[in-house]
């Protein structure tokens, strides 16, 4: 693989497993709730409520990818 900066060499990036993602997509929702709870500037609660509802749907897409794989979903 070619690195995107000539001289420097690539470096591989681990790639999270779909139950750390969705993990870690369920506490991103959480936060993104917390924020919406101390925003009060109009255009900032509309930004707030668009991520708040970007991170709802990402997990549910990936507790959904990880129930297809057969995946433990108790914790989520």
């Amino acid at each position: 693989m070619n690195s995107l900066f000539p001289g420097y060499p690539s470096v591989p990036v681990p790639m999270p497993s779909l139950a750390d993602a969705t993990l870690q997509a369920l506490r991103d929702w959480k936060q993104a709730e917390d924020s919406f709870n101390y925003v009060s500037e109009p255009d900032l609660v509309d930004q707030t409520i668009y991520t708040v509802e970007a991170c709802k749907k990402r997990y549910s897409y990936l507790l959904n990818r990880l129930r297809k794989a057969g995946g433990e979903t108790e914790l989520y």
